[in-house]
C-alpha cells in the first residue's frame, strides 16, 4: 500500500482558507474604508479647492494659464479627442508658463509635471524591454 504524501503538519479542511475570518473582515473594511476616503477626496474635496475652481474657469474661457493665450479647441475634429487634448493643455500649462495661476504656483506645478514625466519614462522603460524580448516578438507590446 502507497504511503500518503501529506506532511504531519498538513491542517487539513478545517483551515483550508488560510485566513481567519476577523482578519479578513477587518482587511475588507480597511479596504472599504481607504475607498470611501478616496471617492471623498476626488469626488467633493478635490472640486472645493481653489485650483480646481480656476482650471474649470480657465477650461470653460478658453484662456491658458498666463491670461492671454487662446486654448485651441479643435486639433483632430473628434470632440471627445479634443475635449481631452484640451484638458492636458490647460493642465501642463501653469508648468510651462511658470508662473502662478489663481492660488496654483507655477513652480509647484513645474515640479508636479516633471515627476509625473519622470514616471511615464519608467513604464515606458520597462514596455520598451520587455516588447524586445525573443517571446515576445509577434506580440502588440513589441509593435
Amino acid at each position: 500500500m502507497a504511503k500518503s504524501t501529506k506532511p504531519a503538519s498538513y491542517p487539513g479542511p478545517a483551515s483550508a482558507h488560510g485566513r481567519p475570518l476577523g482578519a479578513t473582515l477587518l482587511f475588507t473594511a480597511l479596504f472599504a474604508g481607504l475607498a470611501g476616503f478616496g471617492y471623498w477626496y476626488n469626488q467633493v474635496y478635490q472640486f472645493n479647492i481653489a485650483f480646481s475652481r480656476s482650471f474649470e474657469a480657465h477650461f470653460e474661457s478658453g484662456i491658458l494659464a498666463d491670461g492671454k493665450t487662446r486654448l485651441k479647441r479643435v486639433r483632430t475634429g473628434h470632440e471627445g479627442i479634443d475635449d481631452l487634448l484640451a484638458l492636458l493643455v490647460l493642465f501642463f500649462s501653469p508648468g510651462t508658463y511658470a508662473h502662478s495661476a489663481d492660488g496654483v504656483s507655477g513652480q509647484a506645478a513645474l515640479v508636479q509635471q516633471a515627476q509625473l514625466l519622470l514616471q511615464l519614462v519608467t513604464v515606458l522603460a520597462l514596455q520598451m524591454i520587455e516588447g524586445s524580448r525573443a517571446r515576445n516578438r509577434w506580440t502588440l507590446l513589441s509593435l
